[in-house]
């Protein structure tokens, strides 16, 4: 079992997405936030952090846990929210586009697992 942080970076009542390469081994061609896995003794937040920067080249102001959720056989999914921070968008290699969505576009987006939940309830709360 795992630990995944992910990050919503919320502008403007939308909330940035990334497409999934087609060689990827989990869902490729689906949209995703910005996360990954844990390094072993890094905390969800601060994986969330690292893995928004690595894969967006911007950095969250105070991001906040939004939910966790129990994925099963794949561990836990720690999601945070938080506003735009420092930096230009450059996506990495791991994306090949990016888009930033409202509430009232998610049914336009192949999403991998709980994803469209997250960003519904995020940007509904907002």
């Amino acid at each position: 079992m795992g630990i995944t942080g992910v990050m919503l970076l919320a502008h403007a009542g939308r909330v940035l997405v990334l497409l999934r390469g087609s060689t990827a081994p989990w869902f490729p061609l689906h949209w995703n936030l910005p996360g990954g896995m844990a390094d072993e003794g890094e905390t969800p937040e601060r994986a969330a952090v690292r893995e928004c920067v690595e894969e967006t080249a911007m950095w969250p102001l105070a991001p906040r846990l939004l939910r966790t959720i129990d994925m099963g056989d794949d561990g836990l999914l720690y999601a945070y929210v938080s506003e735009v921070g420092e930096g230009p968008l450059r996506t990495c290699w791991e994306s090949e586009s990016h888009a930033w969505i409202s509430l009232h576009e998610l049914e336009s987006y192949s999403f991998v697992p709980f994803v469209k939940d997250l960003i519904g309830f995020a940007l509904s709360h907002e």
